[in-house]
């Protein structure tokens, strides 16, 4: 799933004895990332996986590729090019035999991929070709089943610019994950999707998505069939978490207009809302703090918040130096589990989960362009793996550099905090004297001009 499980934790443990012991890297892919257009990110998500014996990350970017480096140095395994910017997380399958990849598009197309050198399986446009079509939005897929059938279930979004045929559609699509077969689709109004959660949690299996239009859907994922739906008065823009806690597994999401909801798995029912002090735009994230369930949700209230999972109150509050706009990532440190951050004030941040403590921050990178939409635009969240006997975080910053960092680097090192603007401040008086320096010379060249008409006028 885009966020490795059920829970959103956006973590992996591989037992793996990697050859080269895991170090910081950096990874600036093809650096065609030029200019900055609403609803895009430079990087996707990342993913990673044990490949043939070998921790692989899996990223999409801006430039139309989808990557594979060595999650351990950053190495560059293979690459392969799309026909529009890939920026929902590939999707890592294991069938018994082979490992697939998966990578939806903004040309329309899923693309099915050998995992270890990066070789085409197929492909399946999620809508049938029309001159008029537009780019697509494709969110990150999930691996289920249709029956006995392993199938790919592809939430999609796609516009027609033709005048007689003008119009949006938005909608869940099922291949069968080996071949791209065409099992089912359903209509779900004109509105952009989430990412998708698979699960089989109340004796059969769902699909939940989220919406623009503030709908979270449960579909089931044998036909299409939307089993339930709940409306929100904002976007539901972070996929849906399903946990199974001691009043059974339920539903946990988030919308915009602040409020995380949990909600009872097969009828939809409430069990209980909490609203945070802003938007909030990433993925709620199953945990546990002091022995019992709760859930994680990061918000533009510059704040990470722990919620107890059965009824919804406040465990914790953790304040943060800019409004939160990632997901959190987990992680299990020597002094407990962490939670890891993206903010806007450029900087990843890590949680104590048990108090809410700060334990680190990273500086992050810095925004390529000068104006960006702090809403519009789906940034990459970070993720975590242990690889052998080393925690990594990964995250694909929006100033186009993919980096891995070591546990210990982010926790024993000091931060480099380079969000100063000192270079602009010094900077400004410079252009100041240049510009009336130029003002002044263009000024006494218009009179000594003047000064000579006068005279042949003379």
């Amino acid at each position: 799933m885009s966020r490795h499980d059920t829970r959103n934790s956006a973590s992996i443990h591989l037992a793996l004895s990697t050859e080269a012991q895991p170090a910081a890297w950096e990874f600036s892919g093809s650096g065609r990332a030029w200019s900055y257009q609403p609803g895009s990110g430079v990087w996707s998500s990342p993913s990673v996986a044990s490949v043939g014996g070998r921790a692989l990350l899996f990223v999409g970017s801006y430039d139309h590729d989808v990557y594979a480096l060595d999650a351990a140095t950053g190495e560059q395994r293979w690459q392969f090019t799309t026909g529009g910017r890939v920026e929902a997380t590939p999707i890592v399958w294991y069938d018994g035999e082979r490992t697939w990849v998966y990578v939806a598009s903004r040309d329309r197309q899923v693309y099915a991929l050998d995992a270890e050198v990066g070789r085409q399986q197929w492909t399946q446009s999620v809508v049938a070709f029309r001159p008029t079509l537009t780019e697509a939005d494709l969110p990150s897929p999930c691996v289920g089943r249709v029956g006995d059938i392993a199938a790919l279930f592809v939430p999609y979004w796609v516009a027609d610019r033709s005048l007689p045929a003008s119009q949006q559609e938005a909608g869940v699509l099922a291949l069968e994950a080996t071949t791209g077969r065409r099992l089912w689709s359903v209509s779900l109004g004109d509105n952009r999707l989430t990412a998708v959660l698979c699960a089989q949690a109340v004796g059969r299996p769902q699909v939940f998505v989220g919406s623009a239009n503030g709908n979270l859907y449960a579909l089931a994922a044998d036909d299409g069939r939307i089993l339930w739906q709940r409306t929100e008065l904002d976007a539901v823009r972070g996929v849906p978490s399903l946990i199974v806690g001691a009043g059974g597994p339920r539903v946990v999401f988030s919308s915009k207009s602040g409020v995380v909801r949990s909600v009872d798995a097969e009828s939809g029912a409430q069990q209980w809302s909490y609203r945070a002090g802003d938007w909030v735009i990433g993925s709620v994230v199953g945990t546990r703090v002091a022995g019992r369930e709760a859930v994680l949700i990061g918000s533009y209230d510059h704040s990470l918040h722990a919620l107890d999972l059965t009824t919804g109150r406040s465990l914790w509050r953790s304040d943060v130096g800019g409004a939160i706009y990632s997901a959190p990532a987990l992680l299990a440190g020597d002094d407990g589990p962490v939670a890891v951050v993206a903010a806007w004030d450029h900087f990843l941040y890590g949680i104590d989960v048990s108090s809410g403590a700060r334990r680190w921050r990273r500086f992050a990178g810095r925004p390529q362009w000068d104006v960006v939409g702090l809403e519009h635009s789906d940034w990459a969240s970070p993720v975590t793996a242990r690889i052998g006997g080393t925690w990594m975080v990964y995250h694909g910053s929006y100033d186009g550099v993919l980096r891995g960092w070591p546990l210990a680097l982010l926790a024993g090192g000091a931060s480099d905090d380079r969000r100063t603007n000192t270079r602009f401040w010094l900077s400004f008086p410079l252009v100041l004297v240049g510009v009336g320096g130029l003002a002044l010379a263009l000024t006494r060249r218009h009179r000594r001009a003047h000064d000579a008409s006068t005279a042949d006028d003379e």
